[in-house]
């Protein structure tokens, strides 16, 4: 199925737009190694983010989401609150805003810094914002609104005056990322997204390795804790995959076995949605979810449980895989039909997970209920063996 072309925006990087920039910033002083503090007019900021030398990247940043535009299209979109940016926009214009610390990051990879006596900081490299998306839009929203109603009217505003702290780093993406982690500590932000930030934890590489390539590319919501019914896009969370690899494969603090679980699970998926081809096609994966388990963010707990499994034959393709191809046997459909009453009520064999009401049968995402998930996936995938 070809890929649906995406429409870029919000300053996200682009690989064909966006080059290393040469930029001089004044009156620096040295915080520690790589890392820099100065102070910079909103005018200034504001200025670089609408000519895109300030750059939002992904992967050290908010994330990205997905939507579909009213010409049907797929649009990538920084992940940003438009209620805020107007709220500090509002801020600024009636001068009650209190200015704070915006944190730009020099990508380290194939970048230069250079520091003189004079105390400035002499940049060559993609410049990115690592905190401050909201206020930057905000600032280029009253310089655009400038350009509208001119220096004369009432309502321009000057933003020459009004100076932010800025905080510049020299880090590579990880490094980048992992300070951005730091800062979400202390904001209100989906558990998934703050986990894709986290590099130190072999777990959260893995599922961003498995983001990054094979039958999960793109399928792995770095941004939401749940799936929504109109995400045709995503399978799973962030946080879904990371608690489920931790719940069965337990904490993994050995470099080789991270490397193997990541290549083992690669396979597994691959060979999962050859049995499942609705885990990938996006129209039959959202008729599947009406009737079955098989697509659900939830069920992930379970396939995750397999894997381990089946980590342990892994040197054995041909054996695993034909355990693995068993599965299909397993009844995954949310509904049983009773020949004798004429009636459809809940499968018995995932009754400890789903509740019947209004019509509908519906998960229970709990804690204990993914522990049930995992014993009776377990049961049921033994019994397959069998047949």
């Amino acid at each position: 199925m070809a890929k649906a072309k995406v429409i870029i925006k919000d300053n996200i990087y682009n690989s064909e737009i966006h080059k290393p920039i040469d930029y001089t910033f004044e009156k620096v002083i040295q915080l520690k190694d790589n890392e820099w503090s100065t102070h910079i007019d909103a005018e200034t900021l504001g200025k670089l983010w609408l000519d895109q030398k300030l750059v939002y990247y992904p992967d050290s940043q908010r994330g990205l989401k997905i939507q579909r535009n009213k010409e049907g299209e797929l649009e990538e979109k920084a992940v940003f609150s438009a209620k805020n940016i107007k709220e500090i926009q509002e801020s600024i214009v009636k001068n009650t805003y209190h200015p704070d610390q915006i944190t730009l990051n020099l990508l380290s990879n194939g970048s230069d810094v250079t520091i003189y006596d004079n105390y400035e900081l002499e940049v060559e490299g993609l410049l990115c914002v690592l905190d401050g998306q909201h206020r930057l839009k905000a600032i280029a929203n009253i310089l655009q609104a400038n350009e509208i109603v001119g220096v004369e009217s009432d309502k321009y505003k000057d933003l020459s005056s009004l100076v932010f702290p800025v905080k510049i780093t020299n880090y590579n993406k990880n490094e980048a990322a992992q300070q951005f982690y730091q800062y979400t500590k202390g904001m209100r932000i989906s558990k998934s997204l703050a986990e894709s930030f986290n590099k130190k934890d072999a777990i959260n590489r893995i599922v961003d390795d498995l983001n990054k390539s094979g039958a999960l590319k793109d399928k792995i919501d770095k941004v939401k804790t749940s799936i929504s019914a109109s995400d045709s896009v995503h399978l799973t969370t962030f946080s879904t995959m990371v608690n489920a690899i931790t719940d069965s494969y337990g904490q993994i603090d050995d470099e080789q076995m991270r490397e193997d679980v990541l290549d083992f699970l690669l396979s597994f998926f691959e060979q999962l949605t050859k049995i499942f081809p609705e885990l990938v096609n996006d129209k039959e994966r959202q008729l599947s979810k009406k009737y079955a388990l098989t697509c659900e963010n939830f069920m992930f707990y379970g396939w995750i449980e397999i894997s381990q499994l089946l980590y342990c034959n892994r040197f054995n393709d041909g054996q695993w895989k034909q355990q693995l191809a068993k599965i299909s046997d397993i009844d995954f459909s949310r509904y049983h039909f009773d020949e004798e009453s004429n009636t459809k009520g809940v499968n018995p064999i995932w009754i400890p997970i789903l509740r019947h009401g209004d019509g509908r049968v519906y998960i229970v995402n709990s804690k204990s209920t993914r522990q049930v998930l995992r014993r009776i996936i377990r049961e049921q995938f033994y019994k397959a063996q069998s047949k």
